[in-house]
């Protein structure tokens, strides 16, 4: 009986650690910053935890920076286009601007903010609008100044 309650609890130990593995989507999003960012990380954080890749950072006219991530899929699963990214210690950061979005395509424009002070300055100044319409708007039109 015992030889079968520990069989039991390590087949359970390797289920829930395969479901803690995530995979790392093929195509991803482009990120637009208004201004240059200097990231010394490869990573995409959120609340604390790894949830992408950095794959190419670039500056194009109009000192906008563009940086293509690839985002996990189980995260990206969870979010939606209220995603948003700054840079806080060289690391880029994401955000949701509120509750709940509309899923998140590949290769959807997102905003990012050099700061965590542009994120919150954004906010305060669409506190009573749509932010995510906003933030779409914003990624659209730094995406046609990056060229």
């Amino acid at each position: 009986m015992r030889q079968w309650i520990g069989i039991g609890m390590v087949l359970f130990l390797f289920a829930t650690g395969a479901g803690c593995t995530s995979k790392t989507t093929s195509d991803g999003n482009e990120v637009f910053f208004d201004g240059m960012i200097q990231l010394m990380d490869q990573g995409v954080y959120f609340m604390g935890r790894s949830v992408g890749q950095v794959k190419v950072v670039e500056t194009g006219a109009g000192h906008v920076t563009r940086v293509r991530v690839t985002l996990d899929t189980d995260f990206k699963g969870d979010v939606g286009n209220n995603l948003v990214f700054f840079v806080n210690n060289g690391r880029l950061q994401a955000a949701l601007l509120q509750g709940v979005g509309d899923v998140l395509e590949s290769g959807t424009p997102l905003s990012g903010f050099a700061s965590k002070a542009g994120l919150n300055w954004f906010k305060f100044k669409t506190l009573f609008n749509d932010r995510i319409i906003h933030a779409t708007q914003r990624a659209m039109a730094l995406k046609a100044r990056f060229g």
